[in-house]
């Protein structure tokens, strides 16, 4: 179900926009305040679960930086699903992009297709991190706490280019 109304979006402007019903989008807000809206249909629920290992993770959140018009995120958010093709990041052929269960579950969620889940691979990117990925900041005080070194750096050179990546295959 849709309705019409008035809501701010992630970008902070308020828009009167279509807004899915409860039990497809809810707004929520990070541990440290920060807001997103997250898809919360039940097989996208269940496959989020699933992937962090997370059983109090809430839905599969939308990009939260205002990346276009859209009101409450038009991509997966990047922090979380970094390589997955629905996410707001262009990769460019520099590594690998996948389709994931969490994009097939949304198909699904639809009711317009019927998801092969054999036929995805698991992105290594995030898969059974567990909540503390999920809910908590992914580098904190410029340390990486012990639930994100898998999956993030912090190391720079002096022209500010990052030396690693998620995929720990650039340099």
């Amino acid at each position: 179900n849709v309705g019409r109304g008035k809501v701010n979006c992630i970008n902070g402007v308020t828009k009167t926009v279509d807004i899915p019903d409860s039990g497809t989008l809810r707004e929520g807000f990070t541990s440290y305040g920060v807001r997103f809206y997250e898809v919360v249909t039940p097989t996208v629920l269940r496959v989020v679960r699933n992937f962090f290992n997370c059983p109090t993770v809430t839905g599969a959140r939308l990009e939260n930086q205002p990346t276009s018009g859209d009101c409450f995120g038009d991509h997966w958010e990047e922090r979380l699903f970094f390589d997955e093709v629905m996410s707001g990041v262009a990769i460019n052929g520099n590594f690998d992009e996948y389709i994931t269960p969490v994009t097939l579950a949304l198909f699904e969620d639809s009711g317009w297709y019927i998801a092969n889940y054999l036929k995805v691979i698991n992105s290594a990117y995030g898969h059974g991190a567990g909540c503390a990925f999920v809910k908590e900041k992914c580098i904190v005080n410029g340390t990486i706490p012990s639930y994100s070194k898998a999956h993030f750096c912090n190391t720079y050179d002096k022209s500010d280019t990052f030396h690693c990546d998620p995929t720990h295959t650039a340099v």
